[in-house]
């Protein structure tokens, strides 16, 4: 495994209403890279419902070079930290049992739940299950994750791009006190995409291209904007495996706009522990995780900012527990099956009170509640996401009342990619309209058209036109 090879810190400069919404990408500032954002897989394996000890866990995924393998505990516990965010498929195996691979997607600074129950099978069936588990408050952390699809979808305040090229994002993270941008990583299919973008007066052209010129060993990617004020941004990293344990990386990221950043990550990990390291010009950041029975602990230091300890313990299958130098909080489950989760947290800004469930197979739906200290403010935060409609606001009660709510419709649709959204936003005094309509083709070189409608009931609205293809 190995963390995304760029990370960009960014801040938003918007009011706390918006600061968790994935539009914000439009008022990015990058200051540097940012300490990786990886996430976390874990889980039992059980027969009958009790725990089953020695099953090879393997992680696979297009972001990985290498799989992830490890092997479940006594109580059939199993943990895997420090992987890249991505799609990934999980198998279960041990002789004299049945072969079970599930679907998971992981985000970046969460830790998604797959677990198993394996029958007795002497002849070594194999069950493989289709549908992505998204798991949700596996940690009593609230962070919003925004994947490169929505990204691409989504109306955006401003003409998209800041910093960092649309097409080269594979993911947002956005947590309380930060935002980091993930970019994608190279491929061992080559892999390119070619946008344009212009509104009334500005003209937006990106470019990506990716490949291995050894494949599951080393991979290269790179990417550049430009527009017409004269913004110009590179990102580029190569990705090497030198060891099944090992991964190397060096990456570069340099604009006219912001301080240029160049370095290199280093990923080790084993079984039960695993170790990051990034070095760059505007970047120093160490991590190591641990795993013990019923604990996970970690420790982080990062530059400009101080170092952070915590363990996270598992009390039971109902109940965890995590602490840190600057906040403490706690999951709940109900019924014990991992199906709704209610979270509690506390730091020094802000407290909150979190629920979860699951929807089906891929779905789910969550609600928090923040209480500010420090700007005595009263926050709202929800979504819901359930088969092809994606529904989600954030309100901010303080000296006046600010928000948002959107609204996504992305219908499976043969060989045809259709997406249409909305999103209403209020603050300062000011209420806008905006929408957005994606139409591609699945096809070799998969072209596409989005039309977009920004601040459509006022007299500065604004239509955008972008076409591009990935190839």
């Amino acid at each position: 495994g190995r963390p995304p090879l760029q990370r960009l810190r960014a801040v938003c400069t918007t009011v706390l209403a918006v600061r968790r919404l994935f539009f914000c990408i439009a008022l990015f500032a990058t200051n540097a890279f940012a300490f990786a954002p990886v996430s976390f897989l874990g889980g039992r394996a059980t027969s009958g419902g009790k725990g089953l000890p020695d099953v090879t866990v393997t992680a696979q995924s297009e972001v990985l070079q290498k799989p992830r393998v490890t092997k479940t505990a006594a109580n059939g516990a199993y943990w895997l930290p420090a992987l890249p965010p991505g799609t990934y498929d999980i198998s279960f195996e041990r002789e004299g049992y049945q072969t079970i691979t599930k679907r998971a997607e992981l985000r970046a600074r969460e830790q998604t739940r797959v677990s198993a129950d394996l029958a007795v099978s002497e002849e070594g069936e194999a069950v493989t299950e289709t549908a992505i588990t998204r798991t949700v408050l596996e940690r009593p952390q609230i962070i919003r994750s925004i994947g490169s699809e929505e990204l691409q979808n989504l109306p955006l305040p401003r003409l998209p791009f800041a910093q960092v090229p649309l097409d080269a994002l594979r993911e947002v993270s956005i947590a309380r006190d930060s935002i980091l941008l993930i970019t994608r990583d190279g491929t061992n299919e080559p892999h390119g995409t070619i946008r344009a973008t212009r509104d009334d007066d500005t003209t937006v052209g990106e470019l990506t291209a990716s490949g291995a010129p050894m494949q599951d060993r080393l991979w290269l990617f790179g990417a550049i904007g430009v527009n017409d004020d004269d913004m110009r941004t590179a990102v580029a990293h190569a990705t090497a495996s030198p060891t099944a344990r090992d991964t190397v990386s060096a990456f570069l990221f340099a604009s006219n706009h912001s301080d240029d950043d160049i370095g290199a990550t280093w990923l080790h990990a084993r079984e039960r522990f695993a170790a990051t390291a990034t070095v760059g010009t505007e970047t120093r950041a160490f991590a190591a995780y641990g795993y013990l029975p019923n604990h996970e602990l970690s420790f982080t230091a990062r530059t400009h900012e101080k170092f952070e300890v915590q363990d996270r313990w598992t009390i039971t299958d109902r109940f965890i527990v995590q602490a840190g130098l600057r906040h403490a909080g706690a999951v709940f489950d109900p019924r014990g099956n991992g199906v709704q989760r209610i979270a509690a947290g506390w730091n020094r800004d802000e407290t909150f009170l979190s629920y979860a469930r699951q929807l089906g197979s891929g779905g789910y739906a969550r609600a928090t509640g923040f209480r500010t200290d420090g700007e005595n403010s009263l926050m709202l935060d929800g979504d819901i996401r359930y088969l092809f409609l994606t529904l989600g606001g954030a309100a901010t009660f303080a000296h006046a009342a600010t928000g948002n709510i959107w609204l996504m419709v992305d219908p499976p649709i043969l060989d045809y990619d259709v997406n249409v959204s909305l999103l209403a936003r209020k603050r300062a005094g000011h209420t806008a309209g905006d929408a957005a309509f994606t139409f591609g083709l699945h096809t070799k070189y998969s072209p596409f058209v989005k039309l977009e409608g920004v601040d459509l009931f006022s007299n500065e609205r604004a239509l955008r036109v972008g076409i591009g293809a990935r190839l």
